[in-house]
């Protein structure tokens, strides 16, 4: 009985270390599982660890808000020279190939876990002790939306008198311009998307590549759209797109928020999602009979 207590008391002076990866929209996700293990685990202290690796190098993105009640790591593991040239190198393989046996291991212990889903919360250890994932197929609890739209102070502005503007699209382009692997959204199939709500006003295009690149993408699709581009941080472009009365969001973790956050709310009148991310969405913030239309394109 002694042995079993003080295992139990070795076990609660142990960290949770959260890895995450990408920009806002995953660190958002990140933060939150942080947060839902720390209130699973009061007696134990959780570690964030942001890393900067990917298809393009990453800084902590979140507001401090965020962040303040845990411990936060950096880790600079971001690597420039081709995946194709790893798969190659005979030393790599070695060393995956044992990464890959000791992770498995790890995983069957309970040591390690990986929380991309509800059920997989559900077979959390209590010996848990490293989580990694993508954190996006959780279902949110409507006081985690409420926290996170809080941390971006977004029920502040929505009390102050605005004047932004009332129908926002969100233009995931930036490294999509240039990677093979992955494109941006048909941009033709958003046109047309956006032409069935007729859309009454002029559409504000926040995105993250230069606004002369995005109006020389835009030139010929966007014909007949009464539209403006500006460059905000990721963080206004969250507020934004979550006040306006009609949102229109494209394949990025950034619509998705802001999709949850009007959701978890009941903010604006219409949001209008890529098939992709609306089948998401239902799966982490599933609609009430309160929440606003949503349409998918």
């Amino acid at each position: 009985m002694r042995r079993k207590i003080r295992a139990r008391l070795n076990i609660g002076r142990i960290p949770i270390h959260v890895h995450g990866w990408g920009g806002l929209g995953s660190q958002i996700f990140a933060c939150l599982v942080a947060k839902r293990l720390a209130s699973l685990f009061p007696a134990r202290k959780v570690v964030l660890t942001f890393h900067s690796s990917g298809v393009t190098y990453r800084e902590i993105e979140v507001p401090k808000e965020f962040i303040r009640e845990f411990v936060v790591l950096t880790q600079d593991d971001f690597q420039t020279w081709d995946k194709a040239e790893k798969k190659n190198d005979s030393k790599f393989s070695r060393k995956s190939n044992i990464r890959n046996r000791v992770t498995q291991l790890l995983e069957e212990i309970g040591l390690l876990a990986r929380l991309n889903t509800e059920q997989e919360f559900s077979n959390l250890k209590t010996c848990v002790y490293e989580v990694r994932g993508h954190y996006t197929q959780v279902l949110l609890k409507p006081e985690e939306i409420n926290w996170v739209a809080n941390c971006l102070d977004i029920p502040k502005l929505q009390t102050k008198e605005r004047t932004g503007s009332s129908i926002v699209l969100h233009l995931r382009l930036g490294d999509l311009l240039t990677l093979k692997s992955k494109s941006y959204i048909n941009l033709n199939r958003l046109s047309s998307a956006i032409k069935s709500v007729s859309p009454k006003g002029k559409v504000t295009i926040f995105s993250d590549s230069k606004p002369r690149e995005v109006e020389d993408l835009l030139n010929e699709p966007f014909n007949g759209i009464d539209y403006q581009v500006k460059s905000e941080s990721a963080i206004k472009v969250i507020q934004e797109g979550s006040l306006c009365d009609l949102f229109i969001g494209t394949n990025s973790k950034i619509s998705l928020w802001i999709a949850l956050i009007r959701r978890g709310l009941g903010f604006g009148q219409i949001t209008l999602l890529p098939t992709e991310i609306y089948k998401q969405l239902d799966t982490l913030a599933p609609k009430t009979r309160n929440t606003p239309r949503t349409l998918e394109y």
